[in-house]
């Protein structure tokens, strides 16, 4: 079996109230399941510079990764996928969002991202929470 390297991030924002959220998204059709951005990690391009590339394209959003959490793999279309997964910070909403037309993304307090999540992310989901709570990327 093949594999596909990976890479997302886990993107992180204070709102207005200064409450903590976290960057969602999804596939715009019905039933699609919610996650963070990711994708292939692109020829000449490091894994982290590839996640922020994701971010862009997928959710519209400009972010600095911070550290790398770890990573995990999936099986997708008889393809195993190994994902490198990075916390980020938000910077700012960008110009171009690529797939604004096929995707849909919300930003949720840690509470309801965790219910939106599959297992996997989920572990990632508390790593990041706990890291951003505790001022570790200040």
């Amino acid at each position: 079996m093949d594999i596909r390297d990976c890479s997302g991030c886990i993107v992180f924002r204070r709102n207005e109230k200064n409450d903590l959220e976290y960057l969602l998204i999804r596939r715009a059709e019905r039933g699609a399941s919610w996650g963070f951005p990711k994708g292939g990690v692109e020829p000449n391009m490091s894994p982290r510079a590839s996640a922020a590339k994701e971010v862009r394209e997928e959710a519209g959003v400009l972010c600095t990764p911070k550290e790398k959490l770890g990573q995990y793999r999936f099986v997708k279309q008889e393809s195993l996928q190994e994902v490198q997964v990075f916390v980020a910070s938000y910077d700012t909403d960008s110009a171009e969002w690529e797939e604004e037309e096929i995707r849909k993304k919300k930003w949720l307090p840690f509470e309801k991202a965790m219910k939106k999540v599959d297992r996997y992310q989920q572990a990632f989901l508390m790593e990041a929470h706990h890291n951003v709570t505790r001022g570790f990327y200040e």
